[in-house]
């Protein structure tokens, strides 16, 4: 569990959902659950035979303790991601966040405990087929996400709202209304988001109607009504396969390419860099948009902490690594043998 907290996002699966900021998870999830939860019931003992985790996850009655325990741990890690790939959108910030964590997890697993697990068949079937349960959960949802329940009542105000990435072409999150929108957009220009514009309580409503055209981003994302983004009425920005800084005297070309943008979740190529500083600049700007990138501090945000993090590192934001490629060469032609 510490592992875990200490890895990518760790932070977010960390501690219970507050939801008093987030209201309507409860309706969502059935069974909240984060590793600080689990570590506590592993200190009071609240793992056993009795307990209601034995009931959901099918604890056979000719189990000894520790397996009883065994499993109920196992489930409940599982658990964390479950809900986490249920209540947030497919490729959001936060699914990506669970999506990584997931990953590390599955690979810690499979390196430490799997095939402890070999002389307890009891715990390898009843594992299996809660994971299985959860992949049939969901596969159940509807293109693989969760839309928000419409509003009750009439009128524009009501339509739900969408945070679209029109460069990876993600949800990043849902309103329900338009003006929970607005007040999302105000709430990060005061916590001091980066902003293509000086939002007002005046122009924010406006700000939000104008940012689903591609060319009038709000804090880099276009903001589109649900209904419009799932019928495919919105305009998409043209991509580039690479991009270039300002600076640089030519355009980034394949063959320059010395950093590689990459999303791990999906193993897209994003953009090409010919620099460290190009790079740079783009992980701050990803870092900046992101909802799920932490806190961290003035000297932890220089070109020097990315390079040894990112680019020499294994760090990455929202499952997103920058790394360093070979520069592609052009073919060599072959000389005629001499004589």
């Amino acid at each position: 569990l510490e592992k875990l907290k200490g890895y990518d996002y760790g932070w977010v699966f960390a501690e219970p959902v507050n939801t008093d900021e987030v209201q309507d998870y409860l309706e969502v999830i059935k069974r909240p659950m984060d590793y600080s939860t689990i570590a506590l019931r592993l200190e009071l003992a609240a793992y056993g035979s009795e307990s209601e985790q034995s009931s959901i996850n099918g604890v056979d009655a000719n189990m000894d303790p520790m397996e009883v325990i065994l499993l109920n741990v196992l489930c409940d890690v599982d658990q964390v991601h479950q809900n986490c790939f249920i209540y947030n959108l497919k490729d959001s910030a936060f699914y990506r966040a669970g999506v990584v964590q997931h990953k590390k997890w599955n690979s810690y697993f499979e390196k430490y405990i799997k095939e402890r697990l070999l002389g307890s068949m009891s715990v390898q079937s009843g594992f299996n087929k809660f994971r299985l349960n959860c992949e049939q959960a969901l596969a159940a949802l509807k293109n693989g996400q969760r839309f928000i329940k419409p509003k009750q009542g009439n009128g524009v105000n009501c339509r739900q709202y969408a945070v679209f990435d029109p460069d990876t072409k993600r949800i990043i999150k849902q309103y329900t209304s338009k003006a929970s929108a607005r007040l999302a957009a105000l709430a990060l220009h005061s916590a001091g988001y980066q902003c293509e514009w000086d939002l007002t309580e005046q122009n924010a409503k406006s700000r939000v109607d104008v940012a689903r055209d591609p060319k009038k981003l709000l804090f880099g994302y276009q903001w589109i009504p649900t209904d419009d983004l799932k019928s495919g009425k919105f305009k998409m920005k043209e991509a580039d396969p690479y991009v270039r800084n300002s600076e640089l005297k030519s355009p980034t070309n394949a063959t320059n390419v010395l950093i590689l943008k990459e999303d791990t979740v999906s193993g897209a190529e994003i953009r090409g860099f010919e620099s460290e500083e190009s790079a740079y600049q783009d992980w701050l700007q990803e870092r900046t948009s992101s909802v799920a990138a932490p806190d961290d501090n003035a000297e932890d945000i220089n070109i020097s902490a990315f390079v040894k993090s990112y680019l020499d590192g294994q760090a990455s934001i929202n499952g997103i690594i920058w790394k360093r490629v070979l520069p592609r060469q052009s073919p060599v032609p072959e000389l005629a043998p001499s004589l």
